[in-house]
C-alpha cells in the first residue's frame, strides 16, 4: 500500500463494503462483481504497531479487520493429532452452503424465545448503544465498526443453523466473538493514538509519573527537534482524548504560569 499508485487499500475497503472491485488503468481495466473475499493475516504485535499508524487508519483499513490475539498453548515437536471430521459435520456444512447460496434477507427475529425471555430484536436494541459508542485512540479506530461486525457474524451463525432469521443464540454467539476481538484489540493497541509523536510523548509522561513534565522537559525529551506548535497540537489532542492532563504552576518570575503535563492515570 506504500507504493505510489497502489490500489490495495481501496480494493480492501470496497471488498468489505460489498462494492465492485476494479482497477482504473486505461489499458487493462478489470472489474469483479458479487465477490466474496477472506483475508487472514498473521503478524507480531510490535510489527503491527509499527506499521498500522494514523495514516493507514485514515484510509479505513484497521477497522476492516477483526483482531484476534493468540499464543501457543503447548509445544508439539511431533505435531498434534489430526482432527477427525465426521460425515454428519460434512453433511451439515453442505446444507448450510446450499442454504446460504439462496439470496434472502436474514433479519433479527422479533419472536420472544422461552429459553431467554426476550427476542433477538430486543437483545439487539439493548446492546446497540454500547456497540456503536465511540472509543478513543488507535483502539477506538480499529473497533469502530462493532455493530456491523456483530450483525454480520450473527447472520453467519444463522446461516450455519439453516435459520431464516437471527435468533438469540446466534446473536449471543456473535457478541462473544466480538468481545474476544475487542479485548484483543485493547491488549494490542491500548492507549496508543496512531500518531508516532503522540505515542512517544505519552510513554514519556508515563515514565515521568507523578512528577510530570513541563514544556521545557518535553522539548528536551525530543532533543529540541520538534517545533512548539507541533508539540502544542499533540498535547491538545492527548488532553482532548482524555489521555493526558495539565496543571498550571505559579512561578516567582513574571509571565505566564508553567504548564506541567501528566498522563491521565498519574
Amino acid at each position: 500500500m506504500r507504493r505510489e499508485g497502489n490500489t490495495l487499500s481501496m480494493v480492501v475497503r470496497n471488498a468489505w463494503d460489498d462494492r465492485p472491485l476494479e482497477n482504473l488503468t486505461k489499458n487493462s481495466h478489470e472489474r469483479a462483481t458479487d465477490t466474496h473475499i477472506t483475508i487472514i493475516g498473521h503478524v507480531t504485535r510490535s510489527e503491527l504497531l509499527r506499521h498500522l499508524n494514523e495514516e493507514k487508519l485514515g484510509g479505513g483499513i484497521g477497522n476492516r479487520f477483526l483482531f484476534v490475539l493468540v499464543q501457543r498453548s503447548k509445544a508439539l515437536p511431533h505435531g498434534g493429532e489430526a482432527d477427525v471430521v465426521t460425515d454428519d459435520q460434512v453433511r451439515r456444512l453442505q446444507e448450510a452452503i446450499a442454504f446460504g447460496k439462496e439470496e434472502r434477507e436474514i433479519s433479527l427475529s422479533a419472536e420472544v424465545e422461552d429459553q431467554y425471555g426476550y427476542s433477538a430484536k430486543e437483545l439487539w436494541e439493548e446492546v446497540y448503544a454500547d456497540l456503536s459508542e465511540g472509543k478513543r485512540g488507535l483502539f477506538g479506530a480499529v473497533v469502530s465498526r462493532a455493530e456491523a461486525y456483530v450483525r454480520r457474524i450473527a447472520t453467519i451463525y444463522a446461516v450455519l443453523d439453516l435459520s431464516e432469521d437471527v435468533k438469540v443464540a446466534h446473536l449471543l454467539a456473535a457478541l462473544a466473538v466480538w468481545q474476544y476481538c475487542e479485548q484483543s484489540a485493547y491488549l494490542i493497541f491500548g492507549d496508543r493514538t496512531g500518531d508516532r509523536l503522540a505515542d512517544e510523548l505519552l510513554e514519556a509522561l508515563k515514565d515521568a509519573g507523578e512528577e510530570g513534565m513541563t514544556r521545557n522537559d518535553i522539548h528536551d525529551f525530543f532533543g529540541r527537534n520538534q517545533k512548539s506548535v507541533r508539540i502544542g497540537l499533540v498535547l491538545r489532542d492527548l488532553k482532548r482524548q482524555g489521555l493526558a492532563r495539565m496543571e498550571k504552576e505559579k512561578t516567582d518570575s513574571p509571565g505566564r504560569p508553567t504548564e506541567r503535563w501528566f498522563v491521565r492515570d498519574a
